[in-house]
Order: structure tokens, then C-alpha cells, then sequence
């Protein structure tokens, strides 16, 4: 089913209102940018793309009110879980209220949301395609100026290419995977030589 614009506007205009509250300037850009990576696989991927867009728009609501400043990359490990049984019950609350959901939508996106960075429990396709989303928004260094300093992108980016990688399916998020993992390669070898310097690093 495709999500109809006015929904779409309501839809973000309500996670932004808790996104604005998570981390500092990253939930949000990071967000419209996974949003933007979602529509890009759904013109390719025949899937539930009102379930999908509503998940990828609160898929980290759950990080509203939970750090003062921004995290450090152990902080936010910590938290994954808290983060995503927060962001369900929000999505739950909040789409109830729009009344323009079925009840076995709303369940849907929610176990989305309650599941979307459980990685070793990403079965089924619509999953792995909220998956591949959620992580291209993640490693998009040109759209999303990265948030954390050196040494914490550089765990993160270490993370991200052993346990995310190899979980992405489809033909076309492999293709947009493998532009912007050569762009984060280059980014990530600059924050190297930041850390180690750049005599250490021949």
C-alpha cells in the first residue's frame, strides 16, 4: 500500500517533534536521509511502502529526551534496545491517534521499530529492506555530517562494516551501498590519520 502525501507530511511533521528532542544533530538529518534511501529502494523493491516510510519516520524516536548532549558511540550501543521498545510505544501512541492506520498497520510498524537494530533477528524481507535504509542514512557522509569525533566514528564505522554489510539482500541497496562505502572509506582513513598521525599510518 503507498502512503498517501498529506499522511506522509503528518507522519514526519509528528517524529520530527520527537527527533528534535534525540541526538543532537544527527536523528534528524539522519532520519530524512534514511527516508530518502527508503523511497530509492522502494522504486525498485515491490513492498508494504505506507508500513515501511511510517517505520523508517520513527524508527529512532525512541532516543527523544535520552541524552543531554551528544552520545558517545558506547552510549548509544547501550541504549539500542531502551531506544527501540521507546520508539514502538511512540509509534503506537501516535499512530492510534491519526486514525488512519488499521490496527494490524500499526502492529506492524511497530514490531519494526521494536526490532530494526536487533540485526542477529532480521528474518524476513520487509525487515532487511527498513535494515538497509536505516544503515545507508547511517554511512552517508555527504548528506549526514557525521556527529561523533574521530575515535568514536572510526568504532562505529569498524561496527558498521563487519556487522551490517553482510546482512543487505537486494540488487539495488548493495548498489547505493557500495557508492557510499567508498566515500566513508576516504572519511574514515582522514579520521585515522587524526588519530594516529600521519606518520603512523604507512
Amino acid at each position: 500500500m503507498k502512503l498517501n502525501k498529506t499522511l506522509e507530511i503528518k507522519v514526519k511533521n509528528i517524529s520530527l517533534s520527537y527527533l528534535r528532542k534525540g541526538r543532537p544533530n544527527f536523528d534528524v538529518p539522519h532520519t530524512l536521509c534514511a527516508v530518502f534511501w527508503m523511497k530509492k529502494i522502494l522504486k525498485k523493491e515491490n513492498a508494504d511502502e505506507k508500513c515501511l516510510l511510517t517505520a523508517v519516520y520513527f524508527h529512532d524516536v525512541g532516543y527523544s529526551c535520552m541524552f543531554n548532549k551528544t552520545a558517545d558511540y558506547e552510549q548509544v550501543i547501550k541504549n539500542k534496545k531502551t531506544h527501540m521498545k521507546r520508539g514502538s510505544a511512540i509509534a503506537k501512541k501516535e499512530l492510534s491517534r491519526l486514525k488512519e492506520y488499521s490496527n494490524k498497520e500499526i502492529v506492524k510498524i511497530s514490531k519494526f521499530i521494536c526490532n530494526h537494530d536487533k540485526l542477529k533477528e532480521i528474518k524476513n524481507r520487509e525487515e532487511t529492506l527498513l535494515m538497509e535504509a536505516d544503515s545507508l542514512g547511517m554511512v552517508d557522509v555527504i548528506r549526514i555530517k557525521p556527529t561523533f569525533g574521530a575515535e568514536n566514528w572510526t568504532k562505529f564505522y569498524e561496527d558498521f562494516k563487519r556487522l551490517r554489510v553482510p546482512l543487505f539482500k537486494t540488487k539495488i541497496s548493495k548498489k547505493f551501498l557500495t557508492i557510499l562505502l567508498k566515500k566513508a572509506d576516504r572519511y574514515y582513513e582522514k579520521q585515522m590519520k587524526l588519530i594516529k598521525g600521519p606518520d603512523k599510518m604507512a
